[in-house]
């Protein structure tokens, strides 16, 4: 194999430091193994060079090529994960007398969860009590959750408590992580995490050991540095002490985990500022990508340059690399028979395999539903649609309303009983709750109206309680008197209104991102009954029917989804990352999904947030090798371009926008050329934006000076007559929209004081073309609500 200049200069890297940024399909692991290479051949012994690999698998992948390379030394430098360096660590640790010997076996994650929900009602406040009871799952994720975030972060709780939006009653957050680390300690126990928390915290409280542990490696190689956490850079760092050349590999462009504790200032600025001190820190690059070809590698440069936190490298195809090409469908509305339409054409022209690449999960339930009823099998990671508890619950309201119910036996009926009281929750608790399913499920009919006489005998609910039942009552009932020709989506339209599903969903929310998706989701349901245009009755068989198409086995995880039996993948961009296809879809690329953003934030995320959102968009689109498909809404996909005329969840994203495709495009064309004269005229016609002139000048470098020359894509648009963003077409539309009419009962009144029927009292603080923002007065603080006829029975003008 012949390598690259770069590549070679990172193989040849035998002294000092080095950090070495590598591009997506940039091939460092092979890279990495002729770096080891060369150094067993300039006589470092295998077991002074520690090579570390950020999970299991990467680990054994790498182990295989590194034997492959180096078949002629018996002996090779020992592959390792973070996890097992730490715990190997930690063993000698305990055998060196700093603490006693516990149990290495990790607590499993059903070990964990009922501590924690232990924990969670002994110290919970009583205004949580009710809700963890009836959400246990979720309340169980964000405690677990915060005590990894403690650990990884190497944080004190309550500054990482202070980090978060979490309202004052979750301060005991901080006494159930002390709780819970007591506890464990008492059984000496360990997590996942443990292994290298404990190893880190028993050094630096013991600095003694350090020369035991420290100076021991000639050479530690890292890979994928930009998803170490502060936790594991400090490990490597003790580790490394004044003897050890570091070599960290990784893309601060790829940095997409930090909700799982990755820091990007370990690459950035750690690495440097902590091992400087030792020997001088080398940059080294790996730009060429050999996945995929100009198009998408020029898009992706436009795109992430516009990231101000990173490196600045850019992104180049490998010249023997095969032609890619990048193609947007634009539409109005939902994206998803776009989708279908795409695949189906992908699958009757290929046997290569197409991956669709999504935001949230919430978007696979349209599709789902349309692949199922085509007859088209899947490969999915998330969570099948309808084990989604939103959806589950609405197919329960579908299947009373048929008369199906009357049908089940009492155990199927149970089920579907429980779906219905517990999304929205009744508001009782777990053990009352399973009272009333366990005496109606015996019944075969009138269960709202059984429900109802029931809210009068039970004992201990307060009046509060009492009148939910009631209320619950009185919608089953509705529910089983309703035609079950009644159009199924209006029927479930009419159900979510009565029974505040929405605002349910949202007055329990602990995760705002994770409630927004649940509500998408609903939406997307709601959208694939509507076009079906089916009746109560047929939407039951209809779902029924697509259920029993649905194949367990379709349903992956990890590594399985590049190497699965079904052509059609379904995963999400952070779960794609490491993986590639020959083809990729991306839907969504609208204001909805790019970037995803909470719907009771006051402003736009920060640039931070941005950044994330750039970068994990960046990772899904550079999964591709061969084609690229992008969807998004009607309008300009010029950067800064905004119909006034869209709806702001279906306005273009400005991400796509900053890709610049139709440009890139048409520059790209002009490598066909064949000469170099023709080139730059071809270029000189066409003008060239900041990144595609960095991009030429890095693929040609012998004409860096005469396309340094060529006027810039803005002066080229100057130069064209455009229609002017004030001309009369323009400002009457943007007045008609400005000035509609708001209903004198309407809640988007800018400065009323108002009720939710819910959140209680609070002030309309911001009010736009699309919703309004109410500062409540209570603890729930600042929400956002859609500017539609649909809201206003939620809210009392005061």
């Amino acid at each position: 194999m012949e390598l690259t200049g770069p590549q070679q200069r990172v193989t040849q890297h035998v002294d000092g430091h080095a950090l070495c940024i590598a591009v997506a399909g940039s091939g460092k692991t092979t890279t990495l193994s002729f770096l080891i290479h060369e150094l067993l051949n300039q006589g470092v012994p295998p077991r002074r060079i520690m090579v570390m690999m950020f999970n299991k698998s990467a680990q054994l992948d790498f182990t295989r090529k590194l034997r492959r390379r180096c078949q002629q030394w018996p002996v090779l430098p020992q592959v390792r994960t973070y996890h097992s360096t730490g715990l190997k660590l930690l063993k000698s640790l305990e055998g060196w007398g700093l603490r006693a010997t516990y149990n290495h076996r990790p607590l499993t994650e059903k070990e964990i969860e009922l501590k924690v929900r232990e924990l969670l009602l002994a110290l919970a406040p009583d205004v949580l009590q009710d809700r963890i009871k009836a959400d246990s799952a979720r309340y169980i994720e964000v405690a677990t959750g915060f005590i990894d975030n403690v650990k990884a972060s190497l944080t004190p709780p309550s500054e990482v408590l202070e980090r978060t939006d979490y309202p004052d009653y979750f301060r005991f957050l901080v006494e159930l992580f002390e709780a819970f680390e007591q506890w464990r300690h008492q059984h000496r126990r360990i997590t996942f995490t443990d292994m290298l928390y404990d190893t880190v915290c028993l050094i630096e409280a013991n600095p003694d050991v350090i020369p035991r542990i420290s100076n021991k490696i000639d050479r530690i190689i890292v890979d994928e540095y930009q998803d170490t956490s502060t936790l594991q850079h400090r490990l490597t760092r003790i580790i490394a002490g004044e003897r050890a050349k570091m070599i960290a590999v990784g893309d601060p462009d790829q940095t997409i985990y930090e909700f799982a504790g990755a820091n990007i200032q370990n690459i950035l600025r750690h690495f440097e500022a902590d091992y400087a001190s030792t020997d001088a820190v080398h940059e080294l690059t790996l730009p060429h990508t050999f996945r995929y070809g100009h198009e998408i590698a020029m898009a992706a440069s436009h795109l992430i340059s516009r990231n101000k936190n990173r490196k600045d490298v850019i992104c180049i195809a490998h010249p023997d690399n095969p032609d890619s090409s990048i193609s947007i469908s634009q539409g109005a509305g939902e994206d998803t028979e776009r989708v279908l339409a795409t695949i189906r054409q992908h699958i009757a022209n290929s046997d290569s395999r197409i991956a669709v690449l999504l935001r949230v999960w919430a978007q696979s339930v349209p599709l789902e539903l349309r692949l199922l009823a085509n007859g088209l099998s899947y490969q999915c990671e998330g969570p099948s649609l309808f084990d989604r508890p939103e959806i589950s619950a609405l197919i329960a309201a579908l299947r009373m309303a048929s008369g199906g119910l009357q049908h089940l036996n009492p155990a199927v009926r149970s089920e579907v009983l429980t779906s219905l009281f517990t999304l929205p929750h009744l508001g009782v608790k777990a053990a009352l709750l399973k009272q009333l399913v366990t005496r109606l499920q015996e019944q075969d009919q009138q269960w709202g109206k059984e429900l109802g006489q029931l809210a009068s005998k039970v004992s201990g609910i307060s009046d509060y309680q009492r009148q939910k039942l009631y209320d619950r009552g009185e919608i089953l009932w509705s529910l089983e008197k309703t035609s079950d020709q009644k159009p199924a989506a209006e029927l479930l339209q009419g159900y979510i209104q009565r029974t505040e599903l929405r605002e349910s969903l949202q007055s329990m929310s602990l995760n705002d991102q994770r409630t927004e998706e649940q509500l998408l989701a609903i939406d997307g349901f709601l959208g694939y009954l509507r076009k079906m245009n089916l009746s109560v009755s047929e939407s039951c068989l209809h779902l029924e029917e697509l259920r029993s198409k649905q194949k367990t086995p379709t349903r992956t995880t990890g590594q399985e989804t590049a190497h699965g039996t079904e052509q059609i993948v379904i995963s999400s961009c952070h779960r794609a990352k490491g993986l590639e296809w020959s083809t990729v879809l991306i839907p969504g690329l609208t204001t909805k999904y790019w970037p995803f953003k909470r719907d009771d934030e006051l402003a736009p995320g920060s640039r931070e947030d941005l950044e994330s959102e750039r970068r994990l968009l960046y990772v899904a689109m550079t999964r591709a090798r061969e084609k690229l498909y992008l969807f998004t809404s009607n309008g300009s996909l010029q950067p800064k371009a905004k119909s006034w005329m869209d709806n702001g969840s279906q306005q273009i994203s400005l991400f796509l926008q900053e890709m610049q495709v139709p440009h890139v495009k048409s520059v790209c064309q002009s490598l066909n050329q064949v000469s170099e004269d023709e080139l730059v005229n071809q270029l000189n016609k066409n003008g060239l934006s900041k990144a595609a002139r960095r991009y030429f000048q890095a693929i040609k470098p012998n004409l860096a000076q005469r396309i340094e020359t060529i006027p810039s894509l803005a002066e080229k648009h100057r130069s064209k007559p455009s229609a002017s963003p004030h001309s009369p077409a323009y400002l009457s539309a943007r007045q008609n929209i400005l000035r509609r009419e708001v209903p004198e009962n309407a809640p988007w009144q800018l400065n009323r004081r108002l009720k939710h029927s819910i959140f209680g009292k609070g002030k309309v603080i911001e009010v736009n073309d699309t919703n309004f923002v109410i500062l409540f007065d209570s603890q729930h603080s600042v929400k956002r609500f859609a500017r539609n006829q649909q809201v206003l029975h939620l809210f009392e003008l005061l």
